[in-house]
């Protein structure tokens, strides 16, 4: 049992009375908080410094050893102010005699009212200790009280992409089933607030202004009666929500890219133009020797846009319903994917190009008919017309690939990264008692996001907790969806003061030693 059971029990409960619930509510926070203050700092004692609260109370008893002494007086003054608000002064003055205001105020002292305040408040959320009224904590890594073990821990900010757990939204534009729902702008906007830091656009071509011809590509579920909306008013939702929160952790944008090559050529366009400098070049991770090279941290992307790129996509492994056309649906049926995911495993779908090396759109078409001899005597000796424009590929950070085998993954560049339905993916890890594992190592140098499959069409989730124990970073979710998944979701990302980033625990990133958690 928890201190506050065990106290709980001790103390009794008292037998509620109608229209007096509050009252002896109350009563019994007074006595717990009482209780636990006289266990811990005395009975005779009314007042405490700002050193016993962190090292008797915060240290001994709640073992949050990560806070720092500096963090517990920014506590101290948030309770004093929380205090001042519903106490008159000179009732106030007269509970902490032995403490001035300029102390309480500064957060050198804590009082027993204080202290009941403390216990009972979302400031002592299991899920978010250092949460100082919504307020971030800044990292205090030099403050010489925090100890020196975990003092890197007020911070976890540092640490490459991969390693954390990424707030992520599936669809994010539909407001309901994925099917014949609107598509709506305001889905965007929801899921920022709600702390998504993933966030999906599947891209089509649509109509050309009727004045310049210019392209516009639109977003929605492609192949379905859900309605479409623009791709140039969603990046300018994400650009108004950056200027309103200029220091979020990065904003990735999972690009669902169905366009045609001069649809592309607006998108990029519209990224670059809009976001301006708050979107991320990612040219370390595109060089010749960028296999190795760790992903960046969330605090090196602070108000950036991250893109993941997604190539014109076959036909999803568990999707029968949905984004699938008659020709890739011929080519899944002339090339099937093996299932069996042995290390020598090789599958007949060969890599599409890589778009990071792409060759320039051909300026000129050849439209004169010409024999399947003819035909495959010169794709063999030209390179074939990429599926993604060099100029977008060039502002993609994850880039896109098939998953084969977890021998051939390993191996790949760390910007590199695997997309899987979620009926796959169990079918992976189920396959044999070594492959959880296996995904973990993969998910510290790589990134993995899971999506619902494609029969979910009432836009139903799936349980989140087998995608994070394997490690994928990105499982994303139907936020338009409030069931029992999403409430997970919620919880979990309730942590880190909700900036839609939490940091893997060590058991999920094993034998990774440039990695060492806490």
């Amino acid at each position: 049992l928890t201190l506050m059971q065990r106290l709980k029990n001790k103390i009794g409960a008292k037998t509620p009375v109608i229209g007096k619930e509050e009252t002896n509510n109350n009563e019994n926070h007074g006595c717990i908080a009482n209780q636990i203050w006289n266990d811990i700092f005395g009975a005779t004692t009314d007042v405490v410094t700002v050193q016993q609260f962190c090292q008797d109370f915060l240290h001994g008893q709640q073992k949050m050893i990560y806070v720092s002494e500096s963090h517990a007086q920014e506590l101290l003054a948030t309770l004093a102010k929380m205090e001042s608000n519903h106490v008159a002064e000179d009732r106030l003055m007269a509970l902490i005699p032995t403490a001035s205001q300029e102390q309480r105020l500064l957060g050198l002292q804590l009082t027993r009212s204080q202290f009941e305040i403390y216990l009972f408040d979302t400031l002592n959320s299991a899920y978010d200790p250092l949460a100082l009224n919504g307020t971030a904590v800044l990292d205090d890594s030099n403050d010489a009280t925090a100890p020196a073990a975990t003092a890197h821990t007020t911070s976890h900010g540092h640490y490459p992409l991969s390693a954390y757990w990424i707030n992520t939204s599936h669809n994010t534009y539909l407001t309901g089933d994925q099917l014949k729902s609107n598509s709506s702008v305001s889905m965007y906007l929801s899921a920022l607030r709600r702390g998504c830091k993933c966030l999906e656009l599947d891209c089509w071509d649509g109509e050309r202004h009727a004045t310049t011809g210019q392209p516009i590509p639109v977003i929605y579920h492609g192949h379905t009666l859900t309605s479409k909306i623009l791709f140039v008013d969603v990046i300018r939702c994400i650009k108004s929500y950056l200027l309103s929160n200029p220091d979020t952790y990065p904003i990735i944008l999972s690009l669902e890219n169905h366009c045609s090559l001069e649809y592309q050529e607006t998108m990029a366009s519209n990224l670059k133009e809009i976001l301006g400098d708050a979107l991320y070049y990612p040219e370390n991770h595109i060089q010749q020797d960028h296999h190795q090279r760790a992903l960046p941290s969330p605090e090196d992307l602070i108000g950036k846009v991250v893109l993941k790129g997604k190539r014109p996509p076959e036909k999803d492994e568990d999707d029968d319903t949905s984004k699938s056309t008659s020709s890739r649906t011929t080519k899944s049926m002339m090339t099937p994917i093996s299932m069996d995911i042995d290390s020598n495993m090789e599958s007949t779908v060969e890599d599409e190009q890589d778009p990071y090396d792409m060759p320039a759109p051909s300026s000129s078409t050849n439209r004169n008919p010409t024999s399947p001899a003819t035909a495959a005597t010169t794709s063999a000796k030209k390179p074939a017309t990429p599926k993604i424009l060099p100029e977008l590929a060039r502002l993609t950070l994850f880039h896109g690939t098939k998953y084969k085998s977890f021998g051939k993954s390993m191996v790949e560049p760390t910007s590199h990264m695997h997309s899987v339905g979620e009926t796959r993916f169990a079918k992976i890890v189920a396959k044999k008692p070594e492959n959880s594992n296996l995904w973990r190592k993969y998910n510290a140098y790589h990134m993995t996001r899971v999506y619902p499959k494609g029969s979910r069409v009432d836009s139903s989730n799936f349980n989140p907790c087998l995608g994070w124990a394997a490690g994928a970073q990105l499982v994303a979710l139907n936020f338009q969806t409030v069931d029992p998944a999403l409430v997970i979701n919620d919880g979990r990302f309730r942590e880190n003061r909700r900036c839609g980033y939490v940091l893997k625990p060590q058991g999920i990133l094993p034998e990774v030693p440039s990695l060492a958690l806490p």
